[in-house]
C-alpha cells in the first residue's frame, strides 16, 4: 500500500495540456448546445407572436363606398365631416379607398353578411387588439406619432379610437368629447377630480391643456411628458423658476412636485399641504427654533412672534425658488 502511495507522481506538462484541452472541448460543446437551444427557443417565440398590423382575408378585393353605404349609412355620412373625408390631400383614405382605407377590401365582409372578422372593426367591441387598431392608424400616422409604441397608452392598451372618433368629430381633432380635458378625464378621474380643487391650472377655463404638458400620443419619458424631467416642463411657462441662481434650494431643484401638485390643490399655490408644513417636512430643527407650528405651541404662547396665525416661513424667506443676493443664503427678502 505505501509503496503504490509512494508512486503517485504529479502529471507531466503534457499530460497537463491534453486534461485542459479536454474540459476545454465539453465546455465549449455545452455553451453550443445552451446557444443553440436559446436560438431555437427565441425564434420560435418570435414566430409565434402575431403581427400587430391587421391582414385581410385571402382573397379580399375592394368592393368600394357604394356597397359601405348599404349598411352604414349613418357612419358614411359623419365621416364625409371629418378630415380624413378631404380628397384634396392625397394622403386622407378618401383620396384612396375610402373606408376601406382603413378598414380593409370588404369583399369577403359582404359575402358573408358583415361578419365582424372578415374586416377591421375599430372600438371596445372589435375583437381586434388595441395594438392592431393603432398600427393601422399608425400606417399613415407614423411620421405625426413617431413615439406611440414608447409611450404609457400604448403600454396599457389603449388605441387610437379610445380618444378619437373617426366617423363624427364632436370636438378639435376628431376627439370624442368637446374638449381636450374632457377626453383626458374619462379615464384620469383623479386628475379630473384635482382640476375642480380651488386651486388648479386654468386647465377648466381653457387657457391651456392637457396635451402642453404631456404629449398624448406618447414619449420616451414618464407620463408622457414632453420634456425628460417634470422641472423642464414647469420651466416652459415658469421661466422665473429656472435660474441658476447664486444660492440655489436643493429640493426646488431637484423636483417641483415636492412642494407642487400640478393638477390641484386645496391649499394656495398648488402646495401638496398648507405653509408652513410644507417647509417643516424637511426643515424640523432650524435656528429659530424648528418646533412644528401646532396647536401645542400655539395655545401656551410658546414663542408667539413666529406662531401666531397667519404668519408662515414666506413671510421671511420668500426667495425659496432660489436667490442672487449675496446675503441671500436663507431666502430671506
Amino acid at each position: 500500500m505505501m509503496g503504490s502511495l509512494g508512486d503517485r507522481r504529479p502529471p507531466t506538462t503534457g499530460t497537463r495540456r491534453w486534461i485542459l484541452v479536454l474540459a476545454w472541448g465539453v465546455l465549449a460543446i455545452g455553451l453550443t448546445g445552451w446557444v443553440a437551444s436559446c436560438t431555437s427557443s427565441g425564434g420560435a417565440k418570435e414566430a409565434a407572436e402575431p403581427s400587430a398590423v391587421w391582414q385581410a382575408p385571402a382573397g379580399a378585393n375592394y368592393v368600394g363606398r357604394a356597397a359601405c353605404v348599404e349598411c352604414h349609412e349613418e357612419d358614411v355620412k359623419n365621416f364625409d365631416h371629418t378630415l380624413h373625408a378631404k380628397k384634396a390631400n392625397p394622403r386622407s383614405p378618401a383620396a384612396t379607398h375610402e373606408c376601406e382605407s382603413c378598414h380593409g377590401p370588404g369583399s369577403k365582409h359582404v359575402d358573408d353578411g358583415g361578419s365582424q372578422g372578415t374586416i377591421l372593426k375599430f372600438g371596445d367591441k372589435s375583437k381586434a387588439s388595441a395594438a392592431t387598431q393603432a398600427a393601422q392608424c399608425l400606417t399613415c400616422h407614423t411620421k405625426t406619432h413617431p413615439d406611440w409604441k414608447q409611450g404609457k397608452h400604448a403600454a396599457r392598451d389603449v388605441s387610437c379610437v379610445s380618444c378619437h372618433s373617426v366617423h363624427a368629430a364632436e370636438g378639435p381633432k376628431q376627439l370624442k368629447k368637446p374638449t381636450e380635458a374632457e377626453t383626458c378625464a374619462t379615464c384620469h378621474k383623479q386628475v379630473n377630480s384635482d382640476l375642480a380643487k380651488q386651486s388648479h391650472h386654468p386647465i377648466r377655463e381653457g387657457k391651456i391643456g392637457c396635451s402642453d404638458c404631456h404629449n398624448p400620443h406618447g414619449t420616451p419619458y414618464d407620463k408622457n411628458l414632453r420634456t425628460p424631467t417634470n422641472n423642464e416642463t414647469c420651466y416652459k411657462c415658469h421661466t422665473e423658476k429656472r435660474g441658476p441662481f447664486l444660492w440655489e434650494h436643493p429640493v426646488v431643484m431637484e423636483n417641483c412636485l415636492n412642494c407642487h401638485n400640478p393638477h390641484g390643490s386645496l391649499h394656495d399655490k398648488l402646495l401638496i399641504v398648507q405653509e408652513p408644513f410644507v417647509c417643516q417636512r424637511c426643515h424640523s430643527i432650524s435656528r429659530h427654533p424648528g418646533t412644528v407650528y401646532d396647536a401645542t405651541t400655539l395655545a401656551h404662547g410658546v414663542n408667539a412672534s413666529t406662531r401666531s396665525m397667519g404668519n408662515a416661513c414666506l413671510n421671511c424667506h420668500p426667495q425659496f425658488h432660489g436667490s442672487n443676493h449675496p446675503s441671500g443664503n436663507f431666502f430671506e427678502r
